[in-house]
Formats: C-alpha cells, sequence, structure tokens
C-alpha cells in the first residue's frame, strides 16, 4: 500500500496531487482521504473512487505556506484469495432448474436446444446463498442474456442483466452507470460486487456500476430463433476473502503561491489569482472592515430605561469586502464566469502577505464593477467583492482542464464515453472509472 504527494505550485489553480495505490490486482472497497493542517485533520473534498487499485486525487484546497499531511485508510480485498462457491463447467445441467429438455451442453458450454418461437423466453437458473459475490462468465453470445438476480421481500427482484451486443457487452438493471460497455462477451470478463458497486472488467476496459446488490441465483434466458443460438461458457461464482484494512500516512508537504487564489471547489478551473503588486492583471486593492452582526433584539418595556436583551444565537461570521482592481476584459469575464452559478469560493492567501486575512469560505454578495476611468475604451474596472463567511459548501469537484471540446477531442465515439465514466455527473467532473 502506498501514498504520495507532489506539490503542483505552478498549476491553475496551485494543488497538491496525491496517488494511492494498494498492491497490484487487489480491489478497494473502500477509501478514505484526509488533510491534516494546524492539528485539524479534515476530508479531502475529491475522495479516491472505489473498485480499483490505485486512484489519483487532487486538492486545490490546501492551505499556502504552511505543512500539511495527508494520511487515508483503506479497506481492500485480494483476488487470489478468493473462494469458489461453485464453477460450473458445463459437464452437464445437473444443478440447474428450470426447463432442461430445452438446453443442452458441449464443448464447455450450454445452449439452448429448441427454437425459441415466442412466449416465453427459455431460461435455466442455479441459486447461490444471498449475498456479494465475484461472478467469472467465460463467454457468451448473442441471442439471449445471463441475469443476476436478488430476490427481495413481497416477490418482487432486482436484477443485472448481461447480453451480448456486437460483441461487447451490454449491461442493465436496477442502478445508475448500465449501458454499453467496451468489454468482450468473447473473453472472460468478471463483475465484482461490492458494498455500494459493481465492477465489470474485462478484456477491453471496465466499468463501474452504483448500486446496494447482490444475488441469490444466476439465470440463463435465451432469446434466440434458432437451435443452438445462444451459447454461454463457464460461470463461477466466487465469495470475496476477509477484508485487510489499513492506514497510511504520507510525508508533510508545503503548498506555496505568489499569489491570493480565489478557489472555486466545484470547478477549480474557474478560480481567479489575485496579485499583490503586480497591477498588469487582477490585483488587491484593499480589504474593507470586518463586521460581526449581533443577532440580539433589544425589547423595550413601558416605563423601563433599560432595554430587555433577546439573544436568537451566537455572534455572526464576520462580514467584509476585498476590493480588486482589473486590468483587462478579461480579467473582468473571469470574476463573473468564477461567480456565476453562486457557489461559496475558497479565499487562500499567501502568508508572506501578512495581510492578517482569514483564510475561508466566503459567500459573495452583490458584485459591484465600477470604471477606474470614464472612458468609452477602457477596460479597467474597480470590482468590490462582499464577503460573509460560511461552511464549506457540498459540492463535487471537477477537473480544471475539463470541457465539452477536449471531451470532444479525446472520444470518438458514445461508447468510449459510456465506457469511461459512471454517470453524468462524473462525466462533467472528468471523474474516471
Amino acid at each position: 500500500m502506498t501514498i504520495s504527494v507532489v506539490t503542483e505550485p505552478l498549476n491553475l489553480p496551485p494543488r497538491n496531487r496525491i496517488t494511492v495505490a494498494v498492491a497490484a490486482g487487489n480491489v478497494m472497497n473502500s477509501a478514505a482521504l484526509y488533510r491534516t493542517t494546524g492539528g485539524v485533520r479534515s476530508l479531502v473534498r475529491e475522495q479516491p473512487a472505489a473498485g480499483l487499485d490505485s486512484r489519483l486525487v487532487d486538492d486545490y484546497e490546501c492551505p499556502r505556506g504552511v505543512p500539511a499531511t495527508y494520511d487515508w485508510t483503506v479497506n481492500y480485498t485480494d483476488p487470489a484469495a478468493y473462494t469458489t462457491v461453485w464453477n460450473e463447467t458445463w459437464a452437464n445441467l445437473t444443478n440447474w432448474g428450470g426447463p432442461n429438455p430445452d438446453w443442452s451442453v458441449a464443448a464447455g458450454k450450454v445452449r439452448n436446444a429448441t427454437a425459441y418461437v415466442g412466449g416465453s423466453p427459455m431460461s435455466i437458473s442455479r441459486t447461490v446463498a444471498s449475498g456479494k459475490y465475484r461472478v467469472t462468465i467465460a463467454s457468451h453470445t448473442t441471442g439471449g442474456s445471463i441475469t443476476l438476480v436478488r430476490s427481495l421481500p413481497g416477490g418482487s427482484f432486482q436484477f443485472l442483466v448481461l447480453e451480448n451486443v456486437g460483441g461487447l457487452v451490454v449491461v442493465s438493471g436496477v442502478f445508475s452507470g448500465g449501458g454499453a460497455t467496451t468489454i468482450s462477451a468473447a473473453s472472460p470478463y468478471t463483475i465484482d460486487i461490492t458494498a455500494t458497486t459493481v465492477l465489470l472488467s474485462g478484456t477491453g476496459g471496465t466499468k463501474l456500476l452504483y448500486a446496494d446488490f447482490a444475488v441469490d441465483h444466476v439465470q440463463i434466458e435465451s432469446t434466440a430463433g434458432t437451435i443452438a443460438a445462444f451459447q454461454v461458457g463457464a460461470i463461477k461464482v466466487e465469495s470475496y476473502p476477509a477484508p485487510t484494512v489499513l492506514a497510511e500516512t504520507a510525508s508533510p508537504v508545503t503548498l506555496n503561491s505568489d499569489d491570493m487564489w480565489l478557489v472555486h471547489p466545484a470547478s477549480p478551473g474557474l478560480s481567479v489569482p489575485v496579485s499583490l503588486t503586480d497591477d498588469t492583471h487582477t490585483a488587491l486593492s484593499s480589504i474593507e472592515q470586518v463586521e460581526n452582526e449581533s443577532t440580539t433584539t433589544l425589547h423595550y418595556p413601558l416605563g423601563q430605561t433599560k432595554a430587555i436583551p433577546t439573544n436568537t444565537g451566537p455572534r455572526l461570521a464576520g462580514s467584509s469586502a476585498l476590493v480588486l482592481t482589473t486590468v483587462t476584459r478579461a480579467d473582468m469575464l473571469a470574476i463573473n464566469a468564477m461567480l456565476a452559478d453562486q457557489t461559496p469560493i475558497l479565499i487562500l492567501t499567501p502568508p508572506a502577505w501578512d495581510i492578517d486575512f482569514d483564510d475561508d469560505f466566503y459567500a459573495i454578495g452583490d458584485l459591484r464593477a465600477v470604471r477606474r476611468i470614464q472612458a468609452p475604451s477602457d477596460p479597467a474596472r474597480v470590482v468590490t467583492l462582499p464577503l460573509t463567511a460560511v461552511d464549506s459548501p457540498i459540492v463535487v469537484q471537477g477537473d480544471t482542464g475539463w470541457s465539452y471540446a477536449a471531451e470532444t477531442a479525446e472520444f470518438t465515439s458514445y461508447t468510449e464515453v459510456s465506457s469511461t465514466f459512471a454517470t453524468y455527473a462524473d462525466e462533467t467532473a472528468n471523474v474516471r472509472l
């Protein structure tokens, strides 16, 4: 197991890039990554996703100029330690229920022996104790499906359906992230059912689905119109080994920056640098007075000279304002783009500035931009950002350089896109399988 951190102060915005990994071939069931600065330990906004043996995480919110220590905990399993529950190599159909006369076995495969002419599809099934397993399928052709089934109270079911479409596995069922994959249906592939995900992996790639799923029987169903059209190779069901839980801490690192950064937590690429001395781009002009409003209401009873105070809570967090100067229209457009969705902004300042400003998340009030010179052709502005300290927003962190243009340049088909991203939210944030 490893964790390593590289500081990237020249990235826009600056970041720490963290790599976490377990031994090659192992599968992370869950993981949590933390940052400790100034004795305070907190979760990093972007978290390593389960399902693979290594992950890359970017932290854009690390305070500047102070040591930061990253640590992580991980729950993972070793595929080599799996225990076989049953391994059907198709010597016979003894363990399978259903209309067995409609099926036959030969050359390590099962196939429908009767032409499908309508009505209910022909199927056979085999049970397993309800639970989460690794299922390996050697191969299957078109003309039917392999379905992992979960029985629910009241006689209902959940399904994970696997089909061969054009030689590739297509998955459907009651979970997020289904559809086409780049996985070959003619080669062995595995389905790993973990606590909150279902991971398909095989020749051609992987597919991560988000689902609380379990299996209690495997069903093979033929919809082929000709005899022996649908053929399925060996199917193996394995139980997971006992998980290993470990924790590890990386060496401290310090992320430095010459500029103040206004960091957009959901879309770091929209973040804006602010200079203290360079007036050729957005620069800090002043910081307004800090106000901590009272929540006390004063009541004046008749005939009394003194008021009776009523408090509805503690004194409010500080509010202030940053006054910036912009030089170009691009500077002003960058600020507008950063504030457009009204997500609270994280303001990080270099300690060398020594301006006695509290790094924190701030909600930005009514934006005011005043012309520095009353001339139509002069784009320079004095920009006032009203600040109110707020809690860290609950948002998903995206990629700094990710856009639809970048996606179009990288991918040539929707199949490639759908096999790379588990959900549309992951696609927009560039969080890959």
